[in-house]
């Protein structure tokens, strides 16, 4: 899903800008994970409390289970373990793509 505003540019510009097209794809993603929360909060008023949101968020909650994820039929329960594990390999991921896009152009 975070994917698909990035299709043109990846017809336009070929095979070369998928990297860096699958690399702000990733970004989005972890920016919604990470910041859902904060700009809930200032621009939604929505009430959250931090500490316990980014806790959950990173993995320090365990197996905790908050939401569920829904794939047509199927429901599966998003643990703070597994959500963590994600937000951190997204991480990686995200910055071993731009090295390589960066290593790249030069």
């Amino acid at each position: 899903m975070y994917l698909i505003p990035y299709i043109p540019l990846m017809i336009v510009g070929g095979v070369k800008l998928i990297p860096l097209c699958v690399t702000s794809a990733i970004m989005t993603s972890l920016m919604n994970d990470l910041l859902y929360a904060p700009v809930g909060i200032l621009l939604l008023n929505r009430k959250y409390d931090l500490v316990d949101w980014y806790l959950f968020q990173l993995g320090f909650r365990g197996f905790e289970v908050r939401w569920f994820m829904f794939y047509g039929v199927i429901e599966v329960p998003v643990s703070s373990l597994g959500l963590g594990i994600s937000i951190y390999l997204r991480i990686l991921i995200t910055a071993l793509l731009i090295s390589m896009y960066v290593i790249r152009l030069r």
